[in-house]
């Protein structure tokens, strides 16, 4: 499935409601599938940011 020029798959999953319903408030969106897929996207960014500072941390002085 595409959607917006991403590709999704179909995932059946558990997650605990309460932390689900706290999910969508926070990233304030309406649905239980754009607060799983808005969370997995800033896990990833957030992933490949802290990639990128350690590896500018291990080519220079920054943070020493």
């Amino acid at each position: 499935m595409e959607r917006s020029g991403e590709k999704l798959k179909r995932k059946n999953i558990y997650v605990d409601k309460e932390k689900l319903k706290e999910l969508r408030e926070i990233l304030n969106v309406d649905t239980d599938s754009e607060a799983l897929r808005e969370a997995a996207e800033i896990v990833v960014s957030g992933k490949k940011i802290a990639d990128a500072f350690e590896r500018l941390r291990k080519r220079s002085t920054w943070g020493r």
